[in-house]
């Protein structure tokens, strides 16, 4: 199961616009958080956010069988604008007869939904949005969600968990605490929300220092990071990461999980 880091920003991203303070101007471009999870023939997409087009263009990537959201806000679902654009104009991947009639398919919760109705509400027809709280198998991936504590109950966020055979992927970007268990199940590699240490203001140091050692995975990425907001170069944030016993993501990182 191959593993790429779409995006490992927060919701400005970096450069930030209309900023050309060292700190955006001396650091590589951070967007906004999403994760490609690939597995022979299968391709998943967790968040969709407004880098969404340039994401998929700079990884080749060109046919989706699914797309996951962990919650409704714009840097994690304004990218759905750009899904339903390239369904009403056609590519070569955007009409499957196999996949009746739909180009990928569109998981997240019923509240995203709602979201989803009251601010565009011509989306649902065409991108037809499921969920099921249960998980759901895409080609050789299982996919699991779990509740994280992020403006909860108004954007009942989630977090994924990605397995095939015994490789598993935790990806929760936006997140203060777990709801309930934590994922447990030998996590190979934690794509996780890292404000308390390389970014804003989501939760605090605790809390995420209790989410990474109940999680333990082999190896803890921290994403949700921005040298604008913090007002510090690269080399900073990634000594912060290294003493807080984690990795600083980087955006298009790849990860091999085996």
């Amino acid at each position: 199961m191959d593993v790429t880091l779409l995006g490992t920003g927060d919701a400005t991203g970096v450069p930030a616009a209309l900023c050309d303070c060292e700190y955006c101007v001396g650091s590589a471009p951070r967007l906004r958080p999403a994760v490609l999870v690939e597995h022979d023939d299968t391709t998943v997409v967790l968040d969709v956010g407004p880098d969404l087009c340039d994401q998929l263009q700079r990884t080749d990537t060109y046919s989706v069988d699914a797309f996951f959201l962990t919650h409704f806000h714009r840097d994690h679902a304004d990218g759905l604008l750009e899904l339903l654009q390239t369904l009403r104009t056609g590519t070569e991947a955007a009409w499957n007869e196999d996949r009746d009639g739909h180009a990928f398919d569109l998981y997240m919760t019923e509240t995203a939904t709602e979201h989803l109705r009251d601010s565009f509400a011509y989306f649902l027809d065409t991108l037809d949005p499921q969920w099921d709280p249960d998980g759901t198998t895409v080609g050789g991936l299982a996919v699991d969600s779990f509740p994280v504590e992020h403006m909860r109950p108004e954007y009942e966020t989630v977090g994924f968990l990605v397995r095939n055979g015994d490789s598993v992927l935790a990806y929760a970007p936006d997140m203060a605490t777990f709801v309930g268990e934590p994922p447990t199940t030998d996590v190979d590699l934690f794509v996780c929300e890292g404000s308390p240490v390389v970014g804003g203001s989501h939760g605090t140091v605790e809390e995420l220092r209790a989410a990474v050692d109940a999680v333990d995975a082999d190896r803890t990425v921290l994403v949700n990071a921005t040298e604008h907001g913090r007002r510090e170069h690269t080399e900073e944030l990634a000594a912060r990461a290294r003493e807080f016993g984690c990795e600083l993501g980087a955006d298009f990182d790849e990860y091999t999980l085996s």
